[in-house]
Formats: structure tokens, C-alpha cells, sequence
């Protein structure tokens, strides 16, 4: 059931049931492997977006009125979506705040977050989507955060990150590509096509992505090609 947000009246949406991840590597058959795999994280990616949707209402609030952006309520919802979504600006709160916070708070399309997930997690059957939760392959830096990768290179400190549930991992990896820096490009695009009056494309936005591999716009390239070769865009 929906509750209502104490601070804004928004409705938040209740999270889907919590399922362990499924043992995917049972799986005999490619297509009914495929299959089981997009359904089960449907509904997490979908309940992800919902989330940024009520991020979305708060921001309308504001942004509806922006010559009373220093009124109690107005400051009360931009210092916490400033906070979620990382904004560092020299005079807190004014219009290039909304600008940016504009570009920030948006939806990814499932069929972009399927892909990935598919990809980065060998179809949920790789070592860090069994053992971590993390179908995206999302690093940290604090020892102990996660699990070290076996081929991790001299030098580097990073880990897998752990998460307590897959939609976890799945808030986390839709929060990370609407605040990194390496993602900006991703955003800007999403962003003009919604001004546009256009729905951004799961492949049209994966070919943005060349900061999330260091296979560089290559990689975008092919989670393009996988959305398209498993026709994802009708979930979006």
C-alpha cells in the first residue's frame, strides 16, 4: 500500500517482496533462462524509478515556484534532494540549483538497467551477483565494503560492493548514473529529449556510457545491440 511522505504528502510506494536472487546457472535453456531473469528484476527497477518519481514530486514543488525557493518548506525539500543527489554549488539554493536538480532526477529506462544487469552480471550467475548482491559491478573504496576482485591490479584498493538485497544494488546503480560525474553526458541527453517532448531509449542512452567500462564507448555499443537483439525497449 502507498503511505504518505510526513514531511511533503507525497505517496511512497510500498517495495515489491524481497526474493533472493535465483540460481540462474540452473537454467538448461537460454530462453527460459532470459526470461526468468528480466521478470524477476522488472519489478525492482520499476520500484527504483517509482522512487526517483517521488524525488520528481518534491522537486515540482519547488521548481512550480522559484521566486519563494527560501521559504521553510522549499528549503526543507531542496537541502534533502540536494543531499541525495550531490550537488556542490557556491549559493545554496538558487536557479542553477533547479537547473542542475532538473538533469539529475530522472527516470532510467528498465530496458538500459536490464541490459547492464545482464551483462555485467553474466546473467546473474557471475561470482559478485551470488555472493554480493551486485549485478552492476559497482566498486567502493572503504576495506571490508565488499569482496576484492582475484585479478585486481597493484596498487588499486577497490572492492565489489555488498549489498544487503539485489534491490539494493539496483537503487544504488540508478542513483550512481543520475549523480557521477562520469555520467553527465548520459544525463544532458536524457534531459534534451525530455524537453523535447521524446522518451529516452534505453539504447539511445547506453551509447553515453563510455565512462562505465574500460571498454570505453565500445561497451555502450554493446549494451545498445543487447537491448535491441532481446527487443527490451517494450518494458521501458
Amino acid at each position: 500500500p502507498a503511505i504518505k511522505h510526513a514531511v511533503t504528502n507525497i505517496p511512497v510506494i510500498s517495495p515489491p517482496p524481497a526474493v533472493a536472487l535465483p540460481d540462474f546457472a540452473s537454467y538448461v535453456d537460454v530462453k527460459e533462462k532470459k526470461s526468468a531473469f528480466f521478470e524477476y528484476l522488472l519489478p525492482l527497477v520499476r520500484f527504483s524509478n517509482r522512487l526517483v518519481r517521488v524525488d520528481r514530486e518534491r522537486f515540482k514543488r519547488v521548481q512550480s515556484d522559484p521566486i519563494n525557493l527560501k521559504s521553510p518548506e522549499a528549503k526543507k525539500i531542496s537541502r534533502r534532494l540536494n543531499s541525495r543527489y550531490r550537488i556542490v554549488l557556491e549559493r545554496f539554493p538558487d536557479l542553477s540549483f533547479l537547473e542542475e536538480l532538473d538533469k539529475r532526477i530522472g527516470q532510467i529506462p528498465e530496458s538500459l538497467a536490464l541490459a547492464q544487469a545482464a551483462k555485467e552480471s553474466g546473467w546473474g550467475t557471475s561470482r559478485f551477483s551470488k555472493q554480493a548482491n551486485n549485478l552492476f559491478g559497482q566498486w567502493c573504496f572503504t576495506e571490508g565494503c565488499g569482496i576484492i576482485p582475484a585479478r585486481r591490479s597493484k596498487g588499486m584498493t577497490h572492492e565489489i560492493q555488498k549489498f544487503a538485497s539485489v534491490g539494493d544494488a539496483i537503487e544504488a546503480y540508478v542513483h550512481n548514473l543520475n549523480t557521477h560525474r562520469a555520467y553527465s553526458s548520459m544525463r544532458e541527453k536524457r534531459h534534451s529529449l525530455l524537453k523535447q517532448g521524446k522518451s529516452p531509449s534505453g539504447s539511445g542512452l547506453a551509447i553515453t556510457l563510455t565512462e562505465y567500462s574500460e571498454r570505453g564507448a565500445i561497451y555502450g555499443q554493446e549494451v545498445a545491440s543487447l537491448i535491441r537483439y532481446n527487443k527490451l525497449e517494450k518494458y521501458d
